[in-house]
């Protein structure tokens, strides 16, 4: 029988082999906590010890003896530890299978090398292959396999599941089913549908948009980590890294077997957050109503755990709320909890009554995802909490063992407070922009469903193509929707814009052109119904904000709305039925989903058509000016997008007072502490709503989103949808840089110098960069100029003359009484150095206990000479040897031939130090006094006495014995001399007195490292 064990997770796979020794040794089994330390053990009974060795890809392990012997060495002492203890039996299990084959399988290979160690430690070591957890959960009763039932194959599941035969049982199995049916044929088309495009459904049009996590130890952070580096340009299949963080595709994810948990996905608008969400939950949906269709589309996931989806959108849960608030006044006892409001749901899309209790029934023997989409769709902020605060509570409710379920919510960017009330428990999933596969991948789906021949598909891609170098297309292509439309306006009408509400304009322009041949009213009074466009959207966009709509209008209100939008208009004005009819029996940009109530298409086109209101209307003087208006939008959130597409509508004369207006707002409370006025300006510069204005104007909207600390927020990714550094094109981007390299000059705090130099960094070529700061007028022999310069990446191909500029920074931060070290910036510019007297700087600050993260300088392409020397320096070796010194020899196992070392006279290099460790570290036998013999001689010729050979000397086995010396350290002390100190210093660790006299005096020119022991 196949179980997947990988479906579970590390956390869980360890859950599951407690439950089975649990059930095998009953209430004497003693189970550790998971995910925290536990001295090398995941369980006890008895003198028995039990460790899990967990691989989330067991078969991208390719040899299965080397990777448990290795995990099993990392726990040397651990085990040393517990044998002293008393433990007499170790068992070593691992989801990764054995093979059988006599004396050369992996079965009998691990089984002699546990031997060895067994006789070494003096404890028998077990191990538990794959198989043998098989037969302990063949053999384990059904309420025991119940909480890790996504471990079986589907007919097990469907067998475990169904073993309640009961008429209710079946009763709520029909209603499930009629509800998938009818929510699969519902969410089946895209909320998009596309010019000339019949019937596309999310299937066809579908490709994985990238999210990152950038919580390190979140769930969704941890299962990318596992999943491991690839290329983040492959449609949505792999796990990338970026600096701090890993993205992969967001449905690849989401679907992925080891998924658990809670997401809120954050994305802007037509990033494709609901498509989504419909995607994964037509993929579930799909496998429970045997149709295979949306399994092609998922390019071969098909989950195995197969989840029951519930899609909610939010702002109909919101309005939900609203009427149970009333109905609370008369029935205190009306609940708002979500659970409630799912129940209500399925019966009304089942047409059968579903209550809480059958819920209730169906979470505890399903696995679930609850898809809650559009929280920022809740308009009404305490509304929007109190939906947040009831999200919260029913994940609360819902994390206990007994249940399996997932909460996705989507929104976009800044929804209030509601994003702190979800607090951890939902890490955020940053969607990103369309790699340029993926929009490729876009546009030949687009042509497919289009049914474009092959002459039209090869001419589209060559103009796409031939135009994606060209900034504000690249950002017009960033997001599902705007491809949508681009690749609609450049294959029907040829036309390119070259801003976003320009791109929109457009494809009203064009839709409205295909409408009316086909419909007279809209022929005739063209005006007229584009003016009604306008007037919906914003009733509709001013009703959700005030909690009195959920984003769609009653048909009989609808009736009125036109009736009090015609008052306006003279007699001759269409009859108030002409027009009804025209508008709610044809998609123009009004649809009818729910019955009886229209709605526009998506969000994106009513907040176009809400905009285009403001700007119609907009007076010259007085409150309603588009200052005025502009001032109000920046303050409301929720019409972020609308105010995009507002400003978009403005002349060059209004948009060089913008940085005014801006400032005016940033000046009232709260919003001179909040990056909401920055975000905005950054946002319409990237809009290129500025494309074509002078430099004059560009400038002032580029100082007045970077000045003071906004430019801080410009770099740590709180302003943009995606969180990166923000980063303009064209004209704005030469702004930054002539803005940044101004405000150089004159800074003086040092987190904004970073900023600005962060920004000059990624606006300007890294030459051009170099080249302004090294110049003589800008240069100066100061450590907060060599931080900039790191901050810039300008310290590769140094000049001896530069090198002596670095060591008069230095000198001239020492000589003011300051530590300054040097080696961390030239590492954080990646620098090239390798020789010259700045490494003896280097070799200083690793010898005054600067501490580096190897990893980041083993992923460098290519390794740069400084981090490969803080790699091979770092203490991590020497305790790897000391777990290696405890190992036991193999029998019948040549041990390695010593490779000596012999320094070099004078002045080394970086290589040569690279060389003699890497040639220290490759040592065969660290149970031998030669190996950390020849270890301590390369790290004294490298660093003297320092916190790094005395590290070394720390983690020297006990076998290993030093020569009896005078404790001493500092200049000319042997490595004898500091051992015995070292050994001294054991004695008197809590001795103050002791301490203090080893405090050396303020004349003597004791080495680095000294001070950190001291």
């Amino acid at each position: 029988m196949r179980y997947r064990y990988e479906d579970l997770g590390d956390r869980e796979f360890q859950q599951l082999i407690q439950a089975l020794l649990a059930h095998s040794l009953g209430s004497t089994m003693q189970a550790m906590p998971i995910g925290k330390a536990d001295g090398g053990r995941d369980a006890l009974h008895g003198t028995s010890v039990y460790q899990v060795k967990f691989t989330i890809a067991p078969h991208k392990v390719k040899d299965p003896v080397t990777w448990l012997i290795d995990a099993l060495d990392g726990e040397t002492e651990k085990i040393i530890a517990l044998v002293e203890r008393g433990a007499r039996t170790y068992y070593l299990i691992t989801n990764v299978e054995g093979t059988g084959n006599l004396d050369t399988g992996t079965v009998d290979r691990l089984s002699q090398a546990l031997a060895d160690r067994s006789r070494a430690w003096s404890i028998e070591i077990l191990p538990w292959w794959r198989e043998t957890i098989d037969a302990q959960v063949s053999a384990a009763p059904n309420h025991l396999l119940r909480p890790f039932i996504r471990i079986l194959p589907p007919d097990q599941i469907l067998a475990l599941t169904k073993l309640d035969g009961s008429s209710d049982a079946r009763r709520r199995d029909q209603i499930l089913l009629a509800y998938l049916r009818d929510r699969y044929a519902f969410d089946d088309p895209i909320r998009f549908g596309e010019v000339d495009l019949i019937g596309p459904t999310v299937d066809k049009l579908f490709v994985d948009v990238p999210v990152a996590s950038r919580e390190a130890g979140s769930a969704p952070y941890r299962l990318m980590e596992q999943l491991g580096t690839a290329d983040v340009e492959e449609v949505g299949r792999k796990a990338g890294h970026g600096p701090g963080h890993w993205q992969t595709g967001a449905s690849f994810l989401l679907l992925h077997a080891a998924w658990r948990g809670n997401a809120l996905i954050v994305g802007g608008p037509g990033q494709g957050k609901t498509t989504l969400l419909q995607f994964v939950c037509q993929v579930y949906r799909s496998l429970h109503l045997d149709d295979g269709r949306y399994l092609k589309s998922a390019k071969g996931i098909r989950p195995h755990v197969v989840r029951i989806p519930f899609r909610v959108e939010l702002r109909e849960y919101g309005a939900w709320l609203t009427r149970v608030a009333k109905r609370r006044k008369k029935d205190p006892s009306a609940s708002e909890a979500l659970e409630e409001y799912l129940a209500w749901h399925v019966g009304e899309h089942s047409g059968r009554r579903f209550t809480t209790d059958d819920l209730a029934e169906l979470l505890a023997e399903h696995p679930v995802l609850l898809a809650l989409d559009g929280l920022d769709e809740v308009a009404d902020l305490k509304t929007r909490e109190r939906v947040a605060d009831q999200i919260g509570r029913t994940a609360t409710r819902l994390a206990g063992p007994d249940f399996d379920v997932v909460i996705a919510v989507t929104t976009r960017p800044g929804a209030s407070g509601a994003l702190e009330q979800l607090g951890p428990r939902f890490p955020h999933l940053l969607m990103q922009r369309l790699t340029k596969r993926l929009q490729l991948a876009y546009l030949r789906r687009w042509a497919e469903q289009s049914e474009l021949d092959t002459v039209a598909t090869d001419a589209l891609w060559r103009q796409f193509i031939s135009n994606l170098h060209l900034p504000h297309v690249a950002e017009l292509a960033s997001s599902p929707m705007q491809m949508a439309i681009l690749l609609h306006l450049l294959q029907r009408r040829r036309i390119l814009p070259e801003q976003r509400t320009e791109l929109y304009a457009d494809y009203v322009k064009v839709f409205f052109d295909r409408e009316s041949p086909k419909e007279p009213i809209v022929d005739a009074h063209r005006k007229l119904v584009l003016a009604l466009h306008r007037f919906l959207a914003w009733h509709l966009q001013s009703a959700a904000e005030r909690g009195a709509s959920s984003g769609g209008i009653p048909l009989a209100d609808l009736r009125m709305l036109i009736g009090e939008f015609l008052t306006a208009y003279d007699e001759s004005s269409p009859d108030l039925t002409t027009l009804f009819t025209s508008v709610t029996s044809r998609v123009v940009c009004l649809v009818q989903r729910a019955s009886g109530v229209i709605e526009f298409e998506v969000q994106p086109l009513q907040e176009y058509f809400a905009a285009s209101y403001l700007a119609e209307r907009a007076q010259p003087r007085g409150r309603g000016t588009k200052d005025a208006r502009l001032s109000e939008l920046i303050k409301r959130p929720y019409w972020s997008n609308v105010l995009r597409f507002f400003v978009g509508m403005w002349s060059e004369a209004e948009l060089k007072g913008l940085p005014t207006i801006v400032r005016e707002v940033r000046a009232e409370t709260p919003f001179d502490v909040l990056p909401l006025t920055a975000a905005i300006l950054l946002q319409l510069l990237r809009d290129q709503v500025y494309q074509g204005l002078t430099a004059v104007a560009v400038r002032g909207a580029v100082e007045a989103a970077l000045e003071g600390p906004q430019c801080l927020l410009a770099t740590d990714g709180l302003i943009d949808d995606t969180g990166e550094p923000v980063r303009l094109s064209q004209g704005p981007a030469s702004q930054v840089v002539t803005y940044t390299r101004e405000r150089l000059l004159k800074e003086s705090v040092p987190a904004l110098r970073e900023a600005l130099a962060v920004l000059l960094r990624t606006h300007d070529t890294l030459h051009a960069a170099r080249q302004w700061w090294w110049s003589p007028e800008v240069r100066q022999p100061t450590m907060a100029w060599l931080r900039t310069a790191a901050h810039l990446g300008a310290l590769s191909q140094l000049t001896t003359a530069d090198a002596e500029h670095l060591i008069a920074c230095v000198e001239q931060e020492q000589n003011s009484g300051l530590r300054a070290a040097v080696l961390p910036l030239l590492i954080a510019a990646n620098s090239d150095i390798s020789s010259g007297p700045l490494i003896r700087l280097c070799l200083d600050d690793l010898a005054d206990r600067y501490q580096f993260d190897p990893a980041r300088s083993s992923n460098d392409k290519p390794k740069r000479p400084l981090s490969e020397l803080v790699r091979h320096a770092h203490p991590e070796h020497f305790y790897d040897h000391r777990r290696a010194g405890l190992r036991p020899s193999a029998a019948g196992c040549a041990t390695a031939r010593q490779q000596r070392h012999h320094p070099t006279a004078g002045p080394m290099n970086c290589a040569d130090i690279v060389a003699s460790l890497a040639a220290a570290h490759q040592n065969g036998d660290w149970r031998a006094e030669d190996s950390w013999r020849q270890l301590f001689q390369v790290l004294t010729a490298a660093f003297g006495d320092s916190w790094l050979l005395r590290e070394a000397i720390v983690a020297t086995p006990d076998s290993i014995s030093f020569l009896p010396s005078k404790p001493q350290i500092g200049a000319g002390a042997t490595v004898n001399g500091v051992a015995a100190w070292l050994r001294q210093a054991g004695h008197h660790n809590a001795d103050v007195g002791w301490w203090t006299r080893q405090r050396p005096p303020a004349t003597d020119p004791s080495p680095p490292g000294l001070g950190s022991v001291l």
